[in-house]
């Protein structure tokens, strides 16, 4: 588990699409209710799938080539 943060990205339209990234960057491909899935568009070889648990709580579900399973963290929004 990650003890801080480390670093951020915010989501944000760019070309009429919405994107995670800058440098490497993902494109949001399913939206759903509850969850949101990214796939890879520049640099990035990894896919993602954000997923509400509650209007504070998400799950970041990572998914590697190659990896035999995703990667799961617990995202909690910050005090402003």
């Amino acid at each position: 588990m990650i003890d801080s943060l480390t670093h951020t990205d915010q989501p944000y339209r760019w070309e009429g699409r919405f994107v995670v990234g800058g440098e490497v960057r993902w494109v949001a491909t399913l939206w759903t209710a509850d969850s949101v899935r990214f796939e890879p568009e520049l640099g990035a070889s990894n896919s993602f799938t954000w997923i509400r648990r509650s209007p504070d709580v998400w799950l970041a579900r990572l998914e590697t080539r190659g990896a035999p399973t995703p990667v799961v963290y617990e995202m909690s929004r910050l005090a402003e």
